[in-house]
Protein backbone atom coordinates (compact mmCIF):
# COMPACT_ATOMS: atom_id res chain seq x y z
CA UNK A 1 0.00 0.00 0.00
CA UNK A 2 1.36 3.43 -0.92
CA UNK A 3 -0.70 5.92 1.03
CA UNK A 4 0.92 8.69 -1.47
CA UNK A 5 -1.15 7.44 -4.94
CA UNK A 6 -4.46 6.75 -3.95
CA UNK A 7 -7.02 7.82 -1.79
CA UNK A 8 -10.47 7.04 -2.03
CA UNK A 9 -12.11 10.93 -0.73
CA UNK A 10 -15.55 9.69 -0.88
CA UNK A 11 -14.90 7.14 1.89
CA UNK A 12 -12.77 9.96 3.85
CA UNK A 13 -15.49 12.08 4.34
CA UNK A 14 -18.12 9.42 5.09
CA UNK A 15 -15.89 8.41 8.09
CA UNK A 16 -15.23 11.84 9.31
CA UNK A 17 -19.07 12.38 9.22
CA UNK A 18 -19.95 9.44 11.12
CA UNK A 19 -17.20 10.07 13.72
CA UNK A 20 -18.33 13.39 14.27
CA UNK A 21 -21.83 11.81 14.72
CA UNK A 22 -20.38 9.43 17.75
CA UNK A 23 -18.44 12.50 18.99
CA UNK A 24 -21.68 14.73 19.13
CA UNK A 25 -23.42 12.08 21.25
CA UNK A 26 -20.78 12.32 24.27
CA UNK A 27 -21.33 16.15 23.54
CA UNK A 28 -24.57 16.23 24.33
CA UNK A 29 -24.55 13.88 27.09
CA UNK A 30 -21.40 16.48 28.39
CA UNK A 31 -24.14 19.46 28.46
CA UNK A 32 -26.98 17.52 29.81
CA UNK A 33 -29.35 18.31 26.75
CA UNK A 34 -32.63 17.26 26.17
CA UNK A 35 -32.95 13.59 25.33
CA UNK A 36 -34.98 13.95 21.85
CA UNK A 37 -31.70 15.86 21.32
CA UNK A 38 -30.04 12.77 21.88
CA UNK A 39 -32.20 10.52 20.11
CA UNK A 40 -32.18 12.49 17.02
CA UNK A 41 -28.67 12.47 16.85
CA UNK A 42 -28.97 8.91 17.41
CA UNK A 43 -31.15 8.38 14.57
CA UNK A 44 -28.74 10.14 12.21
CA UNK A 45 -26.13 8.54 13.65
CA UNK A 46 -28.11 4.93 12.39
CA UNK A 47 -29.29 6.32 8.99
CA UNK A 48 -24.88 7.24 8.19
CA UNK A 49 -24.55 3.73 9.38
CA UNK A 50 -26.77 1.74 7.82
CA UNK A 51 -25.83 4.29 4.18
CA UNK A 52 -22.66 2.70 4.03
CA UNK A 53 -24.63 -0.58 3.39
CA UNK A 54 -27.13 0.18 0.91
CA UNK A 55 -26.01 3.18 -0.77
CA UNK A 56 -24.57 1.58 -4.13
CA UNK A 57 -21.37 4.33 -4.08
CA UNK A 58 -19.78 1.71 -1.74
CA UNK A 59 -20.73 -2.00 -3.55
CA UNK A 60 -17.59 -2.72 -4.06
CA UNK A 61 -16.88 -2.75 -0.65
CA UNK A 62 -19.46 -5.56 -0.39
CA UNK A 63 -17.09 -7.39 1.52
CA UNK A 64 -16.21 -5.25 4.11
CA UNK A 65 -20.29 -4.66 4.54
CA UNK A 66 -20.51 -8.26 5.45
CA UNK A 67 -17.52 -8.65 7.54
CA UNK A 68 -18.98 -5.77 9.57
CA UNK A 69 -22.66 -7.34 9.98
CA UNK A 70 -21.06 -10.98 10.66
CA UNK A 71 -19.53 -9.07 14.00
CA UNK A 72 -22.74 -6.96 14.58
CA UNK A 73 -24.37 -11.00 14.98
CA UNK A 74 -21.53 -11.80 16.42
CA UNK A 75 -21.63 -9.32 19.24
CA UNK A 76 -25.54 -9.80 19.59
CA UNK A 77 -25.27 -13.38 19.87
CA UNK A 78 -22.35 -13.26 22.45
CA UNK A 79 -22.53 -13.14 26.48
CA UNK A 80 -20.68 -10.51 27.98
CA UNK A 81 -18.03 -12.43 29.75
CA UNK A 82 -15.23 -10.60 30.03
CA UNK A 83 -15.08 -9.13 33.88
CA UNK A 84 -13.68 -5.18 32.47
CA UNK A 85 -16.41 -4.97 30.31
CA UNK A 86 -19.69 -5.91 32.56
CA UNK A 87 -18.03 -3.72 36.10
CA UNK A 88 -16.48 -1.03 33.84
CA UNK A 89 -18.04 0.08 31.26
CA UNK A 90 -21.28 -1.95 31.02
CA UNK A 91 -21.96 -1.02 34.37
CA UNK A 92 -21.43 2.57 33.48
CA UNK A 93 -23.72 2.95 31.04
CA UNK A 94 -26.12 0.99 33.29
CA UNK A 95 -25.99 3.72 35.49
CA UNK A 96 -26.42 6.59 32.88
CA UNK A 97 -29.20 4.35 31.23
CA UNK A 98 -31.35 4.53 34.71
CA UNK A 99 -29.93 8.62 35.76
CA UNK A 100 -29.93 9.93 32.31
CA UNK A 101 -27.07 12.34 33.95
CA UNK A 102 -23.42 12.16 32.60
CA UNK A 103 -22.18 13.67 36.03
CA UNK A 104 -24.45 12.15 38.48
CA UNK A 105 -21.65 10.93 41.05
CA UNK A 106 -21.31 14.81 41.24
CA UNK A 107 -24.81 15.08 42.34
CA UNK A 108 -24.44 12.37 44.71
CA UNK A 109 -24.37 13.35 48.07
CA UNK A 110 -23.90 9.02 49.39
CA UNK A 111 -20.40 8.59 49.98
CA UNK A 112 -20.94 5.05 50.09
CA UNK A 113 -21.97 5.32 46.10
CA UNK A 114 -18.85 7.86 45.51
CA UNK A 115 -16.31 5.70 46.78
CA UNK A 116 -18.29 2.35 45.09
CA UNK A 117 -18.03 4.28 41.46
CA UNK A 118 -14.56 6.23 42.05
CA UNK A 119 -13.26 3.28 39.94
CA UNK A 120 -15.84 3.49 37.57
CA UNK A 121 -16.10 6.98 37.07
CA UNK A 122 -12.67 7.58 36.52
CA UNK A 123 -12.69 6.11 33.23
CA UNK A 124 -13.50 8.04 29.67
CA UNK A 125 -16.56 7.99 28.66
CA UNK A 126 -17.49 8.27 24.88
CA UNK A 127 -18.39 4.22 24.01
CA UNK A 128 -20.99 3.87 27.06
CA UNK A 129 -22.47 6.98 26.42
CA UNK A 130 -23.50 5.58 22.69
CA UNK A 131 -24.78 2.17 24.24
CA UNK A 132 -27.19 4.56 27.23
CA UNK A 133 -28.45 6.36 23.96
CA UNK A 134 -29.63 2.82 22.36
CA UNK A 135 -30.75 1.66 25.87
CA UNK A 136 -32.45 4.24 26.60
CA UNK A 137 -34.11 4.54 22.75
CA UNK A 138 -35.07 0.94 23.07
CA UNK A 139 -36.47 1.30 26.63
CA UNK A 140 -34.46 -1.83 28.80
CA UNK A 141 -31.25 -2.90 29.59
CA UNK A 142 -29.78 -6.23 29.69
CA UNK A 143 -25.86 -6.88 29.42
CA UNK A 144 -25.96 -8.14 25.54
CA UNK A 145 -27.41 -5.40 23.23
CA UNK A 146 -25.74 -2.27 24.79
CA UNK A 147 -21.86 -3.47 23.41
CA UNK A 148 -23.05 -3.52 19.76
CA UNK A 149 -22.93 0.23 19.53
CA UNK A 150 -18.65 -0.50 19.38
CA UNK A 151 -19.25 -2.03 16.21
CA UNK A 152 -20.43 1.50 14.99
CA UNK A 153 -17.76 3.12 16.83
CA UNK A 154 -15.26 0.70 14.89
CA UNK A 155 -16.75 1.89 11.54
CA UNK A 156 -15.05 5.27 10.63
CA UNK A 157 -11.29 3.99 11.38
CA UNK A 158 -11.91 0.48 9.32
CA UNK A 159 -13.54 2.54 6.51
CA UNK A 160 -11.00 5.78 6.66
CA UNK A 161 -8.13 2.47 6.89
CA UNK A 162 -9.48 1.25 3.97
CA UNK A 163 -10.20 4.28 1.63
CA UNK A 164 -5.93 3.97 0.83
CA UNK A 165 -6.46 0.62 -0.58
CA UNK A 166 -6.80 0.64 -4.41
CA UNK A 167 -6.72 -2.75 -4.77
CA UNK A 168 -9.84 -4.38 -2.97
CA UNK A 169 -8.32 -8.02 -2.55
CA UNK A 170 -5.52 -5.73 -0.26
CA UNK A 171 -8.58 -3.84 1.69
CA UNK A 172 -9.71 -7.64 2.08
CA UNK A 173 -6.73 -8.99 3.55
CA UNK A 174 -5.85 -6.12 5.72
CA UNK A 175 -9.40 -6.68 7.36
CA UNK A 176 -8.56 -10.28 7.80
CA UNK A 177 -5.24 -9.35 9.65
CA UNK A 178 -7.07 -6.99 11.62
CA UNK A 179 -9.74 -9.40 12.61
CA UNK A 180 -7.17 -12.63 13.29
CA UNK A 181 -5.06 -10.43 15.49
CA UNK A 182 -7.97 -8.25 17.19
CA UNK A 183 -11.19 -9.67 16.36
CA UNK A 184 -12.30 -10.95 19.93
CA UNK A 185 -11.57 -7.18 21.36
CA UNK A 186 -14.23 -5.64 18.68
CA UNK A 187 -17.06 -7.49 20.15
CA UNK A 188 -16.91 -8.25 24.00
CA UNK A 189 -17.27 -4.70 24.87
CA UNK A 190 -13.83 -3.49 25.60
CA UNK A 191 -12.18 -0.11 24.49
CA UNK A 192 -8.88 -1.66 23.50
CA UNK A 193 -9.80 -2.98 20.14
CA UNK A 194 -11.60 0.88 19.41
CA UNK A 195 -8.37 2.57 20.53
CA UNK A 196 -6.28 0.54 18.43
CA UNK A 197 -8.32 1.06 15.88
CA UNK A 198 -8.34 4.96 16.40
CA UNK A 199 -4.46 5.28 17.04
CA UNK A 200 -3.62 3.11 14.32
CA UNK A 201 -5.68 5.82 11.79
CA UNK A 202 -4.84 8.92 13.62
CA UNK A 203 -0.81 7.80 12.84
CA UNK A 204 -1.84 7.38 8.94
CA UNK A 205 -3.89 11.11 9.17
CA UNK A 206 -0.73 12.61 10.81
CA UNK A 207 1.58 11.16 7.84
CA UNK A 208 -0.60 12.45 5.25
CA UNK A 209 -0.80 15.78 6.95
CA UNK A 210 2.84 15.64 7.06
CA UNK A 211 3.14 14.71 2.84
CA UNK A 212 0.71 16.32 1.59
CA UNK A 213 1.65 20.00 -0.28
CA UNK A 214 -1.11 21.92 -0.83
CA UNK A 215 -3.15 23.74 2.57
CA UNK A 216 -6.06 23.36 1.12
CA UNK A 217 -5.72 19.38 0.75
CA UNK A 218 -5.34 19.49 4.14
CA UNK A 219 -8.04 20.65 5.80
CA UNK A 220 -10.52 17.48 5.49
CA UNK A 221 -7.21 15.61 7.43
CA UNK A 222 -7.23 17.95 9.84
CA UNK A 223 -11.24 18.21 10.75
CA UNK A 224 -10.51 13.97 10.94
CA UNK A 225 -7.80 14.20 13.46
CA UNK A 226 -9.44 16.90 15.45
CA UNK A 227 -12.10 13.85 15.74
CA UNK A 228 -10.55 11.16 16.07
CA UNK A 229 -8.17 12.46 18.68
CA UNK A 230 -11.44 13.52 20.44
CA UNK A 231 -12.20 10.10 20.17
CA UNK A 232 -9.54 8.40 20.85
CA UNK A 233 -8.91 10.43 24.33
CA UNK A 234 -12.63 10.04 25.19
CA UNK A 235 -12.85 6.35 25.08
CA UNK A 236 -9.88 5.43 27.38
CA UNK A 237 -7.66 6.38 29.34
CA UNK A 238 -4.57 5.04 27.58
CA UNK A 239 -6.45 6.92 24.47
CA UNK A 240 -5.06 9.85 25.83
CA UNK A 241 -1.74 8.81 26.48
CA UNK A 242 -1.72 8.11 22.68
CA UNK A 243 -2.79 11.12 21.17
CA UNK A 244 0.26 13.14 23.27
CA UNK A 245 2.64 10.54 21.78
CA UNK A 246 1.01 10.80 18.11
CA UNK A 247 1.25 14.81 19.23
CA UNK A 248 5.02 15.13 19.96
CA UNK A 249 5.98 13.02 17.14
CA UNK A 250 4.58 14.96 14.52
CA UNK A 251 6.15 18.12 16.35
CA UNK A 252 9.43 16.36 16.34
CA UNK A 253 9.61 14.87 12.73
CA UNK A 254 7.88 18.66 12.04
CA UNK A 255 11.21 20.16 12.78
CA UNK A 256 13.53 17.40 11.90
CA UNK A 257 12.41 17.84 8.53
CA UNK A 258 11.09 20.83 7.77
CA UNK A 259 12.77 22.87 10.31
CA UNK A 260 9.30 24.24 11.48
CA UNK A 261 6.87 23.39 14.29
CA UNK A 262 3.81 22.90 12.17
CA UNK A 263 1.40 25.07 14.77
CA UNK A 264 -1.93 23.90 13.48
CA UNK A 265 -1.21 20.98 15.48
CA UNK A 266 -1.89 22.85 18.50
CA UNK A 267 -5.24 24.02 17.71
Amino acid sequence: MNVNNYTNERLIKYSLVLSSLVLLNYFFWSINSWQIIRYINFFLLLLTFTHFFVSTKFNSYWHVKIIILLLLLICLGSPTSAIDSRSLFLFSAKILFYESNLYFRLDSNNDIINHFTDVVYSKPKLAITLSATLSQLLGYWNEIYPKSTNIIIILPPIIFLISFFKERAFALLWVFIVLFFSGRLLINGLMDGIIALYFVASVLISYKIFTQKKESEKLLFYLLLFVFFSILSLTKNEGGVMVVMIFLSSLFIDLIYKKRVNLKLLF
